[in-house]
């Protein structure tokens, strides 16, 4: 039958709903109110009470004074603090009025009732999603108005970030509604919908912990760096829409429950409420994954710790003793007894036959990918990028696979080869389940840390001339975590006296002496190293240059240096350190200019060899390392820094005048999506210059930093005065 409702009177249904919703929810939004308003104004009242006397917020308990915080960067704090109350109060407060309003599906008498009203199924329920969102951003909105208006009322605008994060608030507002909207079409009782909503949020993204940590176990150099933004780590997790992950799937992901939870609500009957479930579906999903949670909990504890003598046996017997139970359990718990268990046994089943076939696979590298190594003449070309070697490379995840293409050359891409194998050799032949097992716990370890440590890395890439691209990630600080939970990849024992690189306690020494033909080379300076970049990156920027060299009598460049920092405009080029930057690069001053111009790769590496004059092609052109050399042969000052000038010169020749110390800031539009402050990175390089660096040492002079002799201008208006005085008086020789 056709409906005669008119549009207009749709729209009056839909506001009655939403008002009668409103009764009900009252109560809920006046508490929302009373603390989003407290919490409001504590934030305030702590950041400017506490910072009234400081200047940063680094000293906030400190009996020193000193200059006071701008009233911008105060407000510019309690914008961020308290707009992340009023996300956290929005989430929770939107699953109550979620809960609240979709309760009436799971009564029989209030479903008789609306069932009775002059409305279809399918309007009624979305007027309900349409009340839940309301009542959850309508409040939220009101609280960043008034955040706004308080930080325009002092001078100040909202942060960028702090916008997003409001963007973030509504998505993920929407993606919990419209999730919880779904499970409760499929739910018999309120009691089910939350408990599945509940276990989904939760035991989905630690499951996906699991995946992730076996992935780094037992197939060792693969990269996970991008797991946790994935979209299928948090598929089913609508709360993780919050944080800003993977919004466009989130808005596809509400529209799909809102849309299937209003076909479902259309054909669902109406004695299915305050039954255990309308659609079983969803019931039997939330099993598998809360029984897969439990099942790799015990079963990669009991093969870590070696049950019967092996590590695969160990993992089958403590999985099924783990996942047989929850799964019974979770059943009882949804159906309040053992009904229609046996028609669910088949779920089980297949879940325990995948995961235990799957592991046993993984565990005996069925697939090679532990011990892969292509051989030379099936690859086209091939690359390898090392984070202590690589300035602009120090977001590998970033470069590493496109690194492939960047040596053709035949004997480039067997030094390559011949790393991989370094790596590969180096670690224990005998690796058995049980130390695959140990090391799990600790791949879980090193990903939450992963963001806040420092790491060394080495890539490996290969383009085949199938046109396969092959690559592999080595993490030192992820092999030597393995090693702390019982699985030693790398072979220490060898770690003796290198003759470029020193002594060393890290297992990554030998190989990057394999790697020097590479790291070394003219190409992967050229791409990999900041200062061949600087300038021509908009991502990758000069922050600073630090010259130390030689004074009249003391030889330790660690006591005098000048340093220019870039905070002037580009137009003062008398005074911009990206024109030593560009010298050191070996960029002529009258082509730099054209030079800042080449940001295509190609153009700027065909022009390489016209403009480059003496970037040192041997390891000390990149020097990251920190390490101490010991020479018993050198009496007086036996111990000094492998970064130190007096090294250089006295170990290869007195040519070298001064070592140059490269700052460079690096944004991360990454980070930027997950941190409020702090988006930028800070890396540097070191480079020796030699006499023959004609340009750079021209332009070094030009700004006064060097006088006629190649020492340092203590004179100049950049010098670092020494804390102490002058050390040239102490250490008078």
């Amino acid at each position: 039958m056709t409906s005669t409702v008119s549009f207009k009177d749709k729209l009056k249904q839909i506001f009655s709903v939403i008002l009668w919703d409103l009764k009900g929810c009252k109560g809920s939004l006046m508490v929302y109110t009373i603390l989003a308003s407290v919490f409001t104004v504590i934030i305030f009242t702590l950041v400017f009470v506490l910072t009234a006397d400081q200047t940063s917020f680094s000293p906030l308990f400190s009996t020193e004074s000193s200059p006071k915080i701008s009233l911008s960067e105060k407000m510019q704090v309690f914008q961020v603090i308290s707009s992340a109350i009023i996300g956290f109060l929005t989430l929770i407060f939107a699953i109550i009025y979620t809960v609240q309003i979709f309760s009436y599906m799971h009564n029989k008498r209030k479903v008789d009732f609306y069932g009775s009203l002059p409305i279809s199924r399918a309007r009624l329920f979305l007027a309900k999603y349409g009340a839940a969102y309301l009542f959850s951003i309508i409040p939220m909105l009101v609280f960043m108005g008034i955040i706004a208006i308080a930080s325009v009322c002092t001078g100040t605008l909202l942060l960028p970030q702090v916008t997003n994060m409001y963007v973030n608030f509504i998505v993920g507002t929407l993606a919990c509604i419209s999730a919880y909207g779904f499970l409760s079409a499929c739910c018999g009782t309120t009691f089910n919908t939350v408990i599945m909503f509940i276990a989904v949020c939760a035991c989905y993204p630690l499951s996906m912990v699991f995946v992730r940590a076996y992935i780094d176990a037992f197939f060792t150099g693969s990269y996970t760096g991008n797991f946790s933004d994935s979209f299928i780590t948090n598929a089913l997790n609508p709360i993780s829409a919050y944080f800003g992950n993977n919004l466009i799937y989130w808005i596809i992901f509400s529209v799909v429950c809102i849309a299937l939870g209003t076909l479902l609500i259309m054909k669902r009957r109406s004695e299915r409420a305050q039954t255990s479930f309308a659609y079983y579906i969803p019931c039997h999903i939330i099993k598998v994954i809360v029984s897969f949670l439990a099942g790799m909990f015990l079963g990669t504890m009991f093969g870590a710790i070696n049950v019967f003598g092996n590590g695969v046996g160990g993992f089958v017997f403590g999985f099924i003793l783990a996942s047989a139970p929850t799964f019974l359990i979770v059943h009882m718990i949804f159906y309040k007894g053992l009904k229609q268990i046996v028609r669910t046994i088949p779920i089980y089943a297949g879940l325990a036959v995948v995961v235990i076939v799957g592991v046993i696979l993984i565990n005996l590298d069925v697939f090679g990918y532990n011990t892969y190594v292509p051989k030379s003449e099936d690859v086209k070309s091939a690359g390898l990028i090392c984070s202590e070697y690589s300035t602009v490379g120090k977001n590998i995840s970033k470069y590493y696979t496109k690194s492939a293409g960047d040596f053709t050359d035949e004997a480039d891409i067997k030094s390559i080869i011949n790393v991989h194998n370094e790596i590969l050799t180096k670690k224990k032949t005998n690796t058995t389940s049980k130390a695959k097992f140990s090391s799990v716990w600790g791949s879980m370890l090193y990903n939450t840390l992963r963001e806040y440590a420092s790491d060394e890395i080495i890539t490996v890439a290969y383009k085949l001339n199938s046109g396969r691209t092959v690559t592999r990630y080595y993490s030192k600080n992820l092999l030597e975590m393995a090693a702390t939970f019982g699985y030693e990849p790398i072979d220490y024992t060898d770690d003796t006296y290198d003759v470029d690189y020193g002594y060393s306690s890290s297992g990554f020494t030998q190989i990057y002496t394999a790697a020097k033909p590479v790291l070394s080379s003219k190409p992967y300076i050229m791409k990999y190293s900041g200062v061949a970049n600087a300038g021509l990156n908009e991502d990758f920027q000069v922050s600073s240059v630090t010259v130390h060299a030689l004074t009249k009598t003391y030889s330790e460049d660690s006591v005098y240096s000048s340093t220019i920092e870039n905070e002037y405009s580009y137009d003062e080029k008398e005074k911009d350190p990206k024109e030593i930057a560009t010298g050191v690069a070996a960029l002529t001053m009258e082509n730099r200019e054209a030079s800042l111009t080449f940001v295509n790769e190609k153009a700027r590496y065909d022009r390489y060899s016209a403009y480059l004059n003496g970037v040192l092609y041997d390891p000390f052109a990149l020097l990251y390392n920190d390490d101490i050399f010991y020479d018993s042969s050198n009496d007086e000052d036996s111990v000094y820094s492998f970064d130190s000038l007096k090294y250089i010169r006295e170990k290869y020749s007195k040519d070298y005048v001064c070592k140059i110390q490269l700052t460079y800031t690096n944004y991360d539009p990454e980070k930027a999506k997950k941190f409020i402050f702090g988006t930028n990175s800070t890396e540097s390089e070191y480079y020796f210059v030699p006499k023959s660096y004609t340009n750079t040492i021209e332009v070094l002079k030009k700004y006064g930093l060097l006088k006629a002799d190649y020492t340092l201008n203590k004179n100049s208006e950049y010098f670092n005065v020494p804390e102490y005085g002058d050390y040239d008086t102490v250490y008078e020789r």
